[in-house]
């Protein structure tokens, strides 16, 4: 195979197709009609999000940005198709803030001083 050149895929079938050497190409798997991107070491933190705000931003984003149906993201992510709609619902209508920066711990209002009791 010369450089430069890609393999003919039928339709249905994977096969790896991989740039020129040395150019920093991507590897891509040819899957069916489209291309989808070979996964790059880490990327299975985006796949499999631990943190509550990362899973709920991911499956939000697999929703709105790559089209996925609801019930494909909530079975993806763990949610239920409802709850996934909810989360999708109170995005759109700017209730619900994704990846909103972690609170300072502890007592949010100053603890409430009583007189001593006269005695």
């Amino acid at each position: 195979m010369m450089p430069g050149r890609h393999e003919q895929a039928q339709c249905g079938q994977d096969v790896p197709v991989t740039g020129m050497a040395g150019t920093g190409c991507r590897s891509w798997q040819v899957s069916g009609m489209t291309a989808q991107p070979a996964p790059r070491p880490g990327g299975e933190t985006f796949a499999r999000p631990v943190h509550v705000g990362q899973r709920r931003y991911e499956a939000v984003r697999a929703c709105l940005h790559e089209g996925t149906s609801l019930a494909q993201a909530a079975a993806r992510f763990g949610y239920t198709r409802s709850a996934l709609a909810s989360l999708v619902r109170d995005f759109r209508a700017g209730q619900l803030v994704l990846l909103a920066e972690p609170g300072k711990p502890g007592r949010k209002s100053s603890r409430q001083r009583t007189a001593p009791a006269a005695g």
